[in-house]
Order: C-alpha cells, then structure tokens, then sequence
C-alpha cells in the first residue's frame, strides 16, 4: 500500500496503522463536523485507513482480521453516502475471498458490488468491477460467464476517462491491475498460456525501485503459469529474478511464494533439471 510496505512488508508498521484507526480515527468519527460535507470527508478517510489496516492484516497472514477490517470500511464508507466508494471495498471483500481460496460467496458479492457501482463510476474504475466479476466466475467453474466479464472489463478499460477517484487507486495503475487479475482469471480457468503474457505484462508494469514486492509476487506468479506449462527452464529463470526480493520483505504472502516455488523445485520429476537444482541450492543455502 504505501512505499514502506513494498520495502519491509505489510507487517510493517501495523500495530501503528490498527491503533490510530482504533483511538484517534473513532474519536475524530464520533466528534462534530462543520458541515455534512466535513463529515463525508471524515469517514471517507476513516474508511482508507480501516482498509489499510485490512490490507496490512492479509499481507501479514491474518486472514479472519483483514475481513473484519474490510467489513469496517465498508461500513465507513457507507456513511460517505458515496455509493460507489461502497461499492469498490465490497469489492474488495470479494477480492480477498478470491486471494485466500474462499469462493463460496464470490459471485454474490462481486455482483452486489457491480450493481452499486454501475453507472455511478468512470470506466476504468468499472472495468474493475468486472474484473471481480470474472474472477468469481471463473473460481465457481463458470469459465464462460468468467470470459464475458473479461471482455466487457477490457472494453471499460480502452474507453476514455476522467481521473479515477483516490480510492480506486489505492491498489496500483489500472494498466498493470487489468493484466494481473485477467491473467488470474485466466488461471483459475486453467488457461495457462493465456495468463503468461499477462503475467508478464504486470510483472513489466510495476516499477522495480518503486514496487519491488508487486513486481516479484507478479513475477512468482509468471513463473508458476511457466512452469504449469512444463517450461522449466523459463520458469527457474523467471523465479530467479523473483526470490532476493521475495526472500527481503517481511509479508505472509512472499513466504508463500518461497513455500511455493521450493516445493516445485524439490517434486521428483524436476530432478533431473540442472537450473532447478541451482535455484534449489540456492534457496536451501539461505533458508
């Protein structure tokens, strides 16, 4: 969320983050306000702060505190009366639920969340919603249904727009947004050469300096849709490039990223590749 973030990671600063949101953020919601206009202001900023907490607690591995966190935005940005700010953090409930393997109510979510925001928002802040839609989709098996909102979010992205709002931006450039939740869309379908590129267009889309963490979660991600393809060389080149950084941040979900690319690594049918072995070593050698 925040360059210190991308550096040290969600655990980061996140005692700091949950106690202001718990004393000054409630103190100054509860006290009084000029006008109604201070006021929506107000909870619209208490609503950033709770969903930064949420997102610290998912980077950290907190999987039920992020949800509780996202649920207290959502309600804060409900007293905003802006009806699309509402709408995008119940998208990110369904985001969340998405990341962490809960899709049970995805598409209920994602849907609520696009009625709210339909018409009400500029296109490439809809093209989001649509993405949430097909990435519901495709994690119900509902590839065909996952495809449409695929292309009806890649026709809101190409259309023109005035300036999203600050919350729809918290996530990153919607260039870079649009090529990774497409290419996760595209491998919860199991098409695996169709996320590649995209993979690889998002890894290229974050700055190194600026997001070195997004830019190497990215690059896990394009070395898994390699390696699902049995490209293993492709795959160990692309993860090499991943692991210092992935190996540097303090976040739950770069360890699993490590988790994941060593247990591919030592499965008993890549014994006999030679850059397996090497980034195997590697990563043994500074566990």
């Amino acid at each position: 969320m925040t360059a210190v973030d991308e550096r040290l990671g969600g655990e980061h600063g996140r005692a700091a983050v949950v106690t202001y949101l718990g004393q000054d953020v409630t103190a100054l919601c509860r006290g009084p306000f000029a006008d109604e206009a201070v006021r929506r202001r107000m909870f619209g900023a208490a609503s950033e702060v709770a969903y930064l907490a949420g997102w610290k607690a998912h980077d950290s591995g907190l999987e039920s505190l992020a949800q509780r966190y996202y649920l207290q935005a959502y309600h804060l940005a409900g007293r905003t009366g802006d009806g699309p700010h509402a709408a995008y953090v119940l998208r990110i409930l369904a985001h969340h639920a998405l990341d962490i393997g809960r899709t049970n109510r995805c598409v209920d979510l994602a849907e609520a969340a696009w009625d709210l925001a339909d018409g009400h928002c500029e296109p490439q802040t809809l093209s989001l919603f649509a993405l949430n839609l097909a990435r519901a989709h495709a994690a119900a098996g509902e590839g065909r249904r996952a495809a449409q909102w695929i292309d009806r979010a890649e026709r809101l992205a190409a259309e023109p727009a005035d300036e999203p709002p600050r919350w729809a931006q918290l996530g990153g450039t919607p260039e870079a947004r649009l090529a990774s939740q497409t290419a996760k869309t595209f491998t919860a379908m199991g098409r695996h050469a169709d996320a590649e590129p995209l993979y690889a267009q998002a890894g290229a889309r974050w700055n190194t300096a600026s997001h070195p963490r997004v830019r190497a979660l990215a690059l896990h991600l394009l070395g898994s849709s390699q390696a699902a393809q049995g490209h293993v060389d492709q795959a160990c080149a692309t993860w090499t490039v991943a692991v210092p950084t992935l190996r540097e941040v303090r976040s739950a979900r770069t360890r699993r990223a490590i988790a994941d690319i060593r247990a591919w690594l030592m499965a008993p049918r890549h014994r006999d590749s030679a850059p397996a072995r090497e980034l195997l070593a590697v990563l043994q050698a500074t566990a």
